[in-house]
Formats: C-alpha cells, sequence, structure tokens
C-alpha cells in the first residue's frame, strides 16, 4: 500500500533571535531548542494515524511542517509523492488543516459566509462551495448554528466550523491537531465516525494528534508517541502492547479489602500498579499480575484467606494509557 505521508530522519531546532535581548533572557530562551529529534513515520493511504505524548513533546511542530507552515532544519518529508520544499503548492491544494485556538474567522460573519469567503480564496467556484456547505452542514451537523454569527458561537461550534473549512476541499490528506477539543463526547465520537468513514473508503488520510486515549485506542488504527522531540514508539496497538507490557492487568469485584491485605499486595515483587475505589456494594480493586498463570491463583486465595468475598473478575487488558506511560517514562494527561 503507497504511503500518503513519508517522514525520514525529520528534526526541528528552535534558535533564539539574536540581539541585545538575548543576552537579558534566561538560560532556557537562549539557547538552541531541538523541537523534532530525527523523527521518522511512514503514514498509509487511507489511514487514521494518531499521535500522542506530553505536552511540550514535538506534536504541533510535526503538524506545522506537514502542512508547510515552518520548514525542517534537516530530514525530508514527501506527502503524496511530492516533497516538502520542492512542492509545496501542490501539497496546499491537497492537504487539510485543522488547529485549535483558530482566529483568522471573521467574527461579524456568519458561519456559512465564512466558509464562503474561505472557499474562494481556495478558488473553489460558487456552485463547488454551495454544495461542499450543504454536505459538510450535514456531516458536522451544523445546521441550527450555520448562519449565525460567528461571535455567537459556542466552542463546539467554533471547533465543528475549523473542521468544515479544513474539508471544503475534499482534502486528500487531513491534519488535525486536537480535533475533538471543546466537543461533547457524543458529538466528538459522531464527528470522529465519519471522518474514519472517509478514511476507510480510502478518500482522506488522517493524521491526528490527540490527547484522548480512548479515542486514540478507538478510532486509529495504528498510534505513535512523540516523547522529548523523539519518536519513542508507533504501531497497531498489539504491536506495542507485546513491545512495553510485560503483565495482565485483571480487575476484582469484592465484599471487603483489609488494610492488612492490601499491605501484604503491595510487598508481592510480581503485583504492580494497585489501584482500588469504593462503590456502592462492592469494592473495585485493579492490579497488574507478573506472570499471571503462576500467580493469579495466588492473589485470589490471599483475598478469600482474608474475608474478601470475590463478586466479579475481570481479565481486562493493559491499556493504552499504561503503553504511554512506559513510553515515555511519565502518566498520560
Amino acid at each position: 500500500m503507497p504511503y500518503a505521508v513519508e517522514i525520514e530522519k525529520l528534526t526541528k531546532i528552535f534558535r533564539p533571535k539574536r540581539g541585545i535581548r538575548r543576552w537579558f533572557a534566561s538560560s532556557s530562551l537562549s539557547h538552541d531548542i531541538k523541537v523534532l529529534d530525527d523523527v521518522t513515520l511512514c503514514v498509509q493511504t487511507g489511514e487514521v494515524f494518531g499521535l500522542l505524548g506530553p505536552n511540550g513533546a514535538g506534536k504541533t511542530t510535526l503538524l506545522k511542517i506537514l502542512s508547510t507552515l515552518i520548514r525542517p532544519d534537516r530530514g525530508s518529508v514527501r506527502i503524496l509523492g511530492y516533497d516538502l520544499v520542492r512542492d509545496e503548492n501542490r501539497i496546499k491544494e491537497r492537504i487539510g488543516m485543522v488547529y485549535p485556538d483558530e482566529r483568522s474567522f471573521y467574527w461579524r460573519l456568519s458561519g456559512r459566509e465564512n466558509l464562503c469567503f474561505f472557499g474562494s480564496l481556495l478558488n473553489l467556484s460558487a456552485k463547488e462551495i454551495d454544495r461542499r456547505i450543504r454536505e459538510l452542514s450535514s456531516f458536522m451537523n451544523m445546521g441550527d448554528f450555520l448562519d449565525d454569527r460567528y461571535d455567537a458561537y459556542s466552542t463546539g461550534m467554533k471547533q465543528r466550523l475549523l473542521l468544515a473549512r479544513a474539508m471544503l476541499r475534499e482534502p486528500e490528506v487531513l491534519l488535525m491537531d486536537e480535533p475533538t477539543r471543546g466537543l461533547d463526547p457524543t458529538m466528538a465520537e459522531s464527528l470522529l465516525k465519519e471522518i474514519c468513514s472517509l478514511a476507510s473508503n480510502k478518500q482522506t488520510t488522517v493524521l491526528m494528534v490527540t490527547h484522548s486515549l480512548s479515542e486514540a485506542k478507538k478510532f486509529c488504527s495504528r498510534i505513535g508517541v512523540l516523547s522529548q522531540g523523539r519518536l519513542v514508539c508507533e504501531g497497531r496497538m498489539e504491536d506495542l502492547k507485546a513491545s512495553f507490557l510485560d503483565a495482565s492487568r485483571y480487575c476484582f469485584y469484592i465484599t471487603s479489602l483489609d488494610t492488612k491485605v492490601l499491605s501484604e499486595m503491595q510487598r508481592l515483587p510480581w503485583v504492580t500498579d494497585i489501584q482500588w475505589s469504593n462503590g456502592s456494594d462492592k469494592i473495585k480493586l485493579d492490579l497488574t499480575i507478573q506472570d499471571p498463570e503462576a500467580n493469579l491463583s495466588k492473589v485470589m486465595d490471599l483475598l478469600r484467606e482474608n474475608g474478601s468475598m470475590i463478586v466479579r473478575m475481570e481479565a481486562g487488558e493493559s491499556d493504552i494509557k499504561t503503553i504511554f506511560a512506559r513510553a515515555t517514562g511519565r502518566e498520560a494527561g
């Protein structure tokens, strides 16, 4: 399958401006900052690729490079076979971009008028603009507010208009930075399902930066994790589990949990990441068990021997949050 995005040894360094102000800047601002460090990544045509990472990892910088807003210092990028530097205009014609906190809309115009204006900048005919606005209005459920003034929009309405603008020209590659920010969970899920349907038909390739681990797990065919400018891992969830997880997660619903039992569990070398919470009638105990074939029965015996009746047990896969934490060396936000 051909690649829609090919990134090889990409490096970006932000250098402080020269001049007298540099001498008065703090030490963190007076030195070169390597934001991206030798990043290599390929995204297949029709794929939904999720990019995760802590704040400051370089995710937004990577998207800005792919959308031709800034140039890399080293490395190469090809989008749909076009070189990022030599074929900048051809790339711009084929991509859509969504960034949070976009401020380029005209506040006194309606959403429809804004889309008409930006459609004209894309050299779309009036007929094409009208067709796309009708399609996108239905696609993103904007009919109730599309003709209202933009300055009256909620955060969620603005986010939907951002997505609509990015998709006016039916892009072959859609670059999105936190596309569901400000949307309620139902709207966010509905929107991502529609975007994934485009990708499944090979109409659009999606590269999505997200802080939502559940979104990445549910909607992305592959994920990558950036940390301190480096791509520390990438692949399908199954591959990442094999690389980063050496244990299994189990959830016990029990009638009681004595502090003595909890202390004993915490001393066991093959039991880690113990979490517990009180429910209305049961206690939920989550833990990770190394070599569960040999040790799961020992945990169950320990609970029973100390009067904790096991109402239910669930063998849960260690999730994407665990992969994120182990790949970056820190907890997901």
